[in-house]
C-alpha cells in the first residue's frame, strides 16, 4: 500500500494518517496511581507506526502518553544513529521520570545499551 492511499496532505508540508491512534485510554490505564512501563508501551506504539497509524491523538491530560511518544521518538533518534554509525545490533534505550519543581519530567535518554535488555527474552 503506497502513503498516497493511507496519508492525506493538510498542508504543503504537513501530512496525517487518515485514521488517527486516540491516546486517552493510557489515562485511564493509569488511573489510582497505576504506572506505565514507557519503553514496553512506546514499543506497542511503534506497533501502528510501522503499519502506517503514524499519526497519534495526545494532551497533557492523557497521562503519559506524551512521555510515551517521546520514548518512541528517541529510539528511532538513537536506532538512526547507531546505524550511520555502522552499528546494526540489538540495543536499549534508558530513560527516567522524575519530580522537579515544575512537575513530572521525563528525561527519555539516560543512557545506550548496545545489547540485548532486560525487555528482551531469548529461547
Amino acid at each position: 500500500m503506497n502513503k498516497k492511499d493511507t496519508h492525506t496532505d493538510l498542508a504543503p508540508d504537513l501530512q496525517v494518517s487518515k485514521i488517527i491512534t486516540g491516546l486517552w485510554q493510557i489515562a485511564d490505564m493509569e488511573r489510582d496511581d497505576q504506572t506505565l512501563d514507557l519503553d514496553q508501551t512506546a514499543q506497542h506504539m511503534k506497533t501502528y507506526s510501522d503499519t502506517g497509524l503514524t499519526t497519534f491523538d495526545m494532551a497533557d491530560h492523557y497521562g503519559s502518553a506524551e512521555e510515551i511518544a517521546g520514548a518512541l521518538a528517541e529510539a528511532e533518534r538513537v536506532a538512526q544513529a547507531l546505524a550511520r554509525a555502522g552499528y546494526f545490533g540489538p540495543f536499549g534505550v534508558d530513560g527516567f521520570v522524575y519530580q522537579a519543581e515544575s512537575g513530572r519530567q521525563h528525561q527519555p535518554r539516560g543512557e545506550i545499551n548496545a545489547r540485548y535488555t532486560m525487555g528482551w527474552s531469548l529461547g
